[in-house]
């Protein structure tokens, strides 16, 4: 019994761990002057970076880049689209 309890609050606090852990990335190209949201970057070689883009869901390849690891509530604010506004009603 003590082992399966043990088992149990084991189990719980790695799930706990591994939901807490999470990175978010802005990677800025500088020669395009575009900005990328990721939750994961990759170093490939002579320093380019792989990511897959957060917002268009494409996997992007910059050679000379600009990585910020940000907070989450600041990278979901990126990536949620913007609301579209309502178009104005003229009364006459």
């Amino acid at each position: 019994m003590k082992n399966k309890l043990f088992v149990l609050f084991l189990t719980l606090f790695m799930m706990l761990l591994f939901s807490a852990c999470g990175s978010y990335y802005m990677v800025k190209d500088p020669a395009s002057d575009r900005t990328y949201y990721t939750q994961k970057v990759k170093t490939k070689k002579e320093g380019a970076v792989a990511f897959k883009d957060a917002v268009s869901g494409s996997e992007v390849t910059i050679q000379n880049s600009e990585v910020t690891k940000i907070k989450k509530d600041e990278f979901k604010k990126a990536i949620t689209p913007e609301p579209e506004a309502a178009p104005e009603v003229k009364t006459e």
